[in-house]
């Protein structure tokens, strides 16, 4: 599963990859993650739902 995991990453656009890495791995706020990336909370809100969303899509796909 973990294989699974980090192939669905890899695939995520780069910013999406970076938005929900640094939420889930260095548990950051949104405005932190703003601050990092260079972009305004509604973008980091965007992104991490499409992050999230690919997700999901991805690995059903690959359990089917």
């Amino acid at each position: 599963m973990e294989e699974e995991i980090m192939s669905a990453l890899a695939d995520l656009p780069d910013k999406q990859r970076a938005v929900l890495l640094l939420r889930i791995n260095e548990d950051l706020a949104y405005r932190e993650i703003g601050e990092v990336l260079g972009v305004g909370v509604q973008s980091v809100e965007s992104l991490l739902f499409r992050a999230r969303k690919s997700l999901r899509q991805s690995l059903g796909r690959r359990k089917k």
